[in-house]
């Protein structure tokens, strides 16, 4: 049996995370289901092509649901944790992830990303004196 050909169109404006999805995660799905749902664009090559359009959407899927979970995922563990230095460092750690989050889930500025850490730190730093 030959292999498919999978091919992703992407333009050059993507995140790094659209294209993290397409380069790595593609083949695997293509082998494991896509080759059942998707017909192939060249029939006698063999060639699949996935839209960048549909990648893009994944990755915007990923973002969505990790920033909708990292300030609650924060919350409930500042809930647990009565000692206040460790708070100090549970809230370093998560606004260290968030903003790890926006450089590589986004094709988001520094100045965009600066302030919106700045923004999620502070949910966090409302909650240090009391429990």
């Amino acid at each position: 049996l030959r292999d498919d050909l999978i091919t992703a169109n992407l333009s050059k404006d993507e995140d790094s995370m659209t294209v993290w999805i397409a380069a790595n995660l593609v083949t695997p799905f293509h082998k494991i289901v896509g080759r059942y749902v998707l017909d192939p664009s060249d029939h006698s090559a063999g060639l699949y092509n996935y839209s960048d359009s549909a990648i893009a959407k994944i990755s915007a899927l990923v973002a969505t649901v990790l920033s909708s979970v990292l300030p609650i995922a924060g919350v409930i563990v500042l809930y647990f944790v009565e000692n206040t230095l460790a708070r100090i460092g549970i809230i370093a750690g998560m606004t260290a992830l968030f903003s790890l989050c926006l450089a590589l889930l986004t094709s988001a500025k520094k100045s965009e990303i600066f302030a919106a850490t700045a923004a999620y730190a502070i949910i966090f730093v409302c909650g240090i004196p009391g429990r």
